[in-house]
């Protein structure tokens, strides 16, 4: 979820989990650097997080959560590769824990930080309320950092604070998992009141292997893994004919629960094809094929 509103709400832990601090050190400094400012969505950030706090901070939007087939794959891999070492672990960004309660499952300790409540009221392990920008732990006071689908959500400018907090915090190990190599502009839909094109799921950020290892400068490397649902890519060239030419946007108008960020637009028409858009899926069918769509990486310091 997007930390942008946590710094325009100014609010803070509400919980504090054992073994914390509060008053601690908060991020590091916002410095830029190649990794940081990689591709970004072309809406604007500030939408982008009031997208990600109006979507996360309700209920529902964790009721797939428990059935999603891809999350339980998922929750294996890590477990597989979780080193012996990690005994405790701060899951940033948390959700509704899904990923926490299999970890706990093992014997080791979970603490649990969201800035949506919504998010805690699902009793992820050992939760408290914070922002990610300022996490209430000492230095390296947790084995891993973890933090699962929630880098895509965070803006430019409170990007790397973020990172430099997890960071911080992980005594030796940092587990981090994002979409790979997200075309963020598939996924747009337009708003028919104010005429903002913005990403459905909140997402601004697109990472690869290595900007996504590179926002971690103190860490190396260890393992990396592609896995998740099938996703098939759409050529920037096919994109801006379907969006510009045809006017068609994401399929996902006709899911329902779209809300425009900047002026609360709830009413999309369900998504029709015409005939051009018709033919620019049928070209991309032909020359784009499936993959999967999260990468995993494990990085150590050092």
């Amino acid at each position: 979820m997007s930390d942008r509103d946590a710094r325009e709400s100014g609010d803070t832990s509400k919980r504090v989990a054992p073994g914390t601090q509060t008053g601690a050190r908060g991020a590091s400094g916002g410095t830029s650097s190649d990794a940081a400012n990689g591709p970004s969505s072309s809406a604007d950030p500030g939408d982008a997080g009031a997208l990600a706090a109006l979507r996360f901070h309700a209920p529902e939007a964790y009721d797939h959560y428990g059935s999603n087939t891809y999350l339980q794959e998922r929750n294996r891999i890590l477990l597989e590769v979780l080193p012996e070492t990690a005994r405790t672990v701060l899951d940033v960004g948390c959700g509704p824990g899904i990923v926490g309660h299999a970890i706990a499952s093992t014997g080791r300790t979970v603490v649990s930080t969201d800035l949506s409540r919504a998010a805690l009221e699902a009793r992820p392990p050992l939760p408290y309320l914070a922002s990610a920008t300022h996490l209430p732990h000492r230095d390296r006071s947790f084995d891993l950092v973890l933090s699962l689908e929630m880098l895509e959500h965070i803006p430019d400018e409170v990007l790397r604070p973020i990172a430099n907090e997890m960071a911080r915090i992980a005594g030796e190990w940092l587990l981090v998992g994002v979409p790979h190599r997200e075309n963020l502009a598939r996924n747009f839909l337009l708003c028919p009141r104010c005429g903002l094109r913005f990403n459905r799921t909140g997402h601004v950020q697109s990472f690869d292997r290595d900007r996504l290892a590179g926002l971690f400068p103190e860490f190396r490397l260890e393992w990396s893994h592609i896995c998740g649902p099938p996703v098939r890519d759409y050529p920037d060239t096919l994109l801006h004919l379907r969006h510009d030419i045809a006017h068609r946007f994401s399929e996902m108008a006709s899911r329902g629960g779209n809300v425009c960020p900047r002026c609360h637009e709830t009413e999309f028409a369900p998504f029709r094809h015409n005939l051009l858009s018709f033919a620019l899926d049928g070209i991309n069918k032909v020359i784009s094929k499936r993959r999967p769509y999260w990468i995993l990486e494990l990085l150590r310091r050092g």
